[in-house]
């Protein structure tokens, strides 16, 4: 039983499995081919296989696009992350909430950037408020200018009836100073 041990032996064997195994695949093609007659069924009556878009993701997406393209309108500005999640503090199952990291890439001295992003901040949450279901946004601020890599700023806005409002902000008193009057 020599032969079995052979590479030769082995690499014969595996081509003539895969010649016999496409030469039958072939003919079942080929008398499905000939087999085929028009189907006297009405596509109608077939149930459509496409699922239907979950309500929540559509949603999501709705509001995370909205809210790249006001932020496209910034200058200086980059996304880091946007994240939008169901708000699970209030009664209504279509209320969200936006998280938004973004970077404020121009090179201003501390009280400038700390000016713009806070306009900026505020436009987006303005704009966001345009939109019924989203409850509360929430903007963190990087400015590698001033310090690289962490976030030096963060403002909440919550909604209050038709108008969104500062329910509290946050700048690094290390970069901005100590004055803070929210």
């Amino acid at each position: 039983m020599k032969i079995f041990k052979k590479w030769w032996f082995w690499l014969i064997l595996v081509v003539v499995i895969v010649a016999i195994a496409g030469a039958s695949g072939k003919r079942e093609k080929d008398n499905q081919a000939a087999d085929t007659k028009p189907d006297t069924t009405t596509v109608s009556s077939i149930p459509s296989s496409t699922p239907e878009p979950n309500p929540v993701d559509q949603a999501k997406r709705d509001i995370d696009n909205k809210t790249r393209e006001y932020i496209k309108k910034y200058d200086s500005t980059s996304i880091k992350e946007i994240m939008i999640n169901e708000h699970m503090g209030t009664d209504d199952p279509d209320d969200y909430i936006v998280l938004a990291h973004l970077s404020f890439d121009a090179k201003n001295r501390a009280k400038t950037a700390k000016d713009m992003i806070d306009m900026y901040a505020s436009d987006l949450a303005a704009n966001l408020a345009k939109s019924k279901n989203v409850t509360e946004v929430t903007v963190f601020w990087e400015v590698p200018y001033l310090k690289e890599g962490i976030n030096i700023a963060k403002t909440n806005f919550l909604r209050k009836g038709d108008n969104i409002y500062i329910e509290n902000a946050w700048h690094d008193p290390n970069i901005f100073g100590r004055e803070d009057k929210r």
